[in-house]
């Protein structure tokens, strides 16, 4: 819809075979990107509505995708991501990170699309600032106020000394029914990707 994006510095690269995948364990292709000081459009927000400090991520998307050469034929996206899906596509992220306000987290995960084209996943994440971070997820009303004991207690729970000094946690980081989960804590209500 025309959104233009703002940072200090965004790199993007992606790669693909040169011959396209037959099956799930092949890879369609490769990204990596990485941005910082990315400024979000007016009434988006990640954790805070702040710029985000630092975001990259290096995936491995499997599985063949059926790309029409004839655009102006193309299926509906839907149908193009269904038939992605139940060829058993997935996402392999080999790493990611983020950066934003007093949350910083990295880790790797695996994703793919539900039933519903919704996403889902699991991973493994170790983060800095996690206490701080669901204090302004409670205080803005993005955890829902009976989830607060569960993911104030989860949160320091996890949380050890690491090597800065600083609090870190390593934890399992979940995505399923739209409900993302840190440990065996619900943390959030993801809103469900509306495909065009």
């Amino acid at each position: 819809d025309g959104l233009a994006l703002a940072a200090d510095q965004a790199k993007v690269r992606l790669s693909l075979p040169d011959v396209p995948p037959i099956d799930y364990s092949q890879p369609f292709g490769t990204i990596a990107a990485e941005v910082s000081k990315l400024l979000l459009p007016p009434g988006t927000r990640l954790l805070t509505a702040d710029p985000v400090e630092q975001a990259s991520v290096d995936a491995v998307i499997n599985g063949p995708v059926a790309v029409p050469l004839d655009l102006a034929a193309s299926p509906p996206l839907t149908d193009i991501l269904a038939g992605w899906r139940d060829r058993g596509g997935d996402i392999e992220v080999k790493s990611f990170s983020f950066a934003q306000g007093p949350l910083s987290v990295s880790g790797e995960a695996t994703l793919a699309l539900d039933g519903n084209l919704q996403p889902l996943g699991a991973g493994t994440v170790t983060a800095s600032g996690l206490s701080e971070a669901v204090e302004i997820l409670l205080r803005d009303g993005l955890i829902p106020a009976e989830r607060a004991m569960v993911a104030r207690a989860t949160a320091k729970a996890l949380e050890r000394t690491g090597a800065e000094g600083k609090a870190e946690a390593k934890f399992a980081l979940s995505l399923q029914n739209g409900i993302l989960s840190f440990g065996p804590a619900p943390l959030l209500q993801v809103p469900p990707i509306e495909w065009q």
